[in-house]
């Protein structure tokens, strides 16, 4: 952990990634595609990169490399938390960690609260099932039906304007 994790994400960056990104160079600069993304977000995203990104390949490497690389970029390259919070039991926070591990490499609340608006928590559960045919480069929600209802039950209370989903 720490300093250790920091290092061995390092290591894994250039051995996996650096071919084809900098950091803070002109092109590919990892720093900026990252820029949006928390950890969790991060650590996810790079362990299905390979499915929504078809020129990267998959990542090579156990659970516990994919989060050191993540801990590296968000943490070392961004100097952002990386705490790994507790799963949280229901509820918002677990909507919110829902969203945060499956949506957030590429959208923030705010962005979907518009064209989410008027569907209701049971269109967008449907919605989660097929989300490669909105986008290519999305892929359907894999979590289980009870996370997906979480999801869009975070997702729908964004449509409403309750504060407390976005925090």
């Amino acid at each position: 952990t720490g300093a250790g994790r920091f290092e061995a994400g390092r290591e894994l960056f250039i051995q996996q990634c650096y071919a084809c990104h900098t950091v803070h160079g002109r092109n590919n600069d990892i720093v900026k595609a990252t820029g949006r993304m928390n950890y969790r977000a991060l650590a996810g995203y790079i362990g299905k990169i390979h499915e929504t990104r078809y020129f990267m390949p998959p990542f090579a490497g156990t659970e516990e490399e994919r989060k050191a690389l993540a801990a590296y970029i968000v943490g070392g390259l961004h100097g952002k938390d990386i705490g790994e919070a507790e799963e949280a039991a229901g509820g918002i926070a677990q909507g919110k960690a829902l969203f945060e591990a499956n949506c957030s490499s590429c959208h923030v609340p705010d962005d979907l609260a518009a064209p989410l608006k008027g569907r209701g928590p049971d269109e967008i559960v449907e919605m989660l099932g097929k989300l490669n045919e909105i986008s290519e480069e999305m892929t359907p929600f894999a979590g289980s039906a009870e996370e997906g209802r979480v999801l869009a039950g975070f997702l729908d209370g964004l449509t409403k304007g309750e504060e407390q989903w976005s925090r």
